[in-house]
């Protein structure tokens, strides 16, 4: 019985690391977007400026 309890447990746990690291990468991934958009705005910015 304690090991069945402890073996869910172990489930879990796992499955809200896993949940975790899913939505970190969704963070991450949407900030580099975030960051290459502004770049990209940025570097259009600056074009119509040097002209």
């Amino acid at each position: 019985m304690t090991s069945a309890l402890s073996q869910e447990i172990n489930f879990l746990a796992d499955d809200i690391a896993r949940q975790g690291l899913k939505s970190l990468a969704n963070s991450l991934s949407h900030l580099k977007m975030t960051l290459e958009e502004y770049a990209i705005f940025f570097i259009i910015l600056w074009l119509i400026n040097a002209t």
